[in-house]
């Protein structure tokens, strides 16, 4: 079965979307059910899993076409171009 590709925004970086994320993509079964791809900011990402003490998930995208594997794919908002 193909996996569907799901793409989420971080939304504001001091709300709790980031925690929100983090949170939610320590949980094997939602990573194992689709390609996650988020689009925020890395820094935020970063800061917010290891005030959590959680393992930063990501790969992250660099501008080249992502490899969507079982880690979430990090997409800076700031390096999307028109």
């Amino acid at each position: 079965m193909r996996k569907r590709r799901i793409v989420i925004t971080m939304g504001d970086p001091a709300g709790i979307g980031p925690e929100i994320i983090a949170k939610a993509f320590t949980h094997k079964k939602l990573l194992e059910s689709a390609h996650l791809v988020v689009l925020g900011n890395r820094w935020v990402m970063e800061e917010t899993c290891d005030r959590l003490e959680l393992k930063f998930p990501f790969q992250i995208s660099r501008g080249q076409k992502p490899n969507f594997s079982e880690v979430p794919l990090l997409v800076e908002a700031d390096s999307i171009k028109d």
